[in-house]
């Protein structure tokens, strides 16, 4: 995780998304049964690094946020 907290932390302040809706997105994510060992299985993605990037959203259809 510390490697992937690095690159969160290389994210650009213009492009991340700011702590609060973080912190939303990450809650949502922790009721998704989508979750499986801290990555999305409908994209393989980390939700972490996903979460933290202001342009990204969720994959599921219909998003969760």
């Amino acid at each position: 995780m510390a490697k992937l907290q690095e690159y969160i932390d290389a994210i650009e302040p213009s492009r991340r998304t700011p702590d609060d809706v973080y912190r939303d997105r990450l809650s949502v994510c922790e009721t998704c049964p989508q979750l499986s060992g801290g990555m999305c299985r409908l994209c393989g993605c980390f939700v972490l690094y996903r979460a933290a990037t202001a342009r990204n959203s969720c994959p599921d259809l219909p998003k969760r946020w």
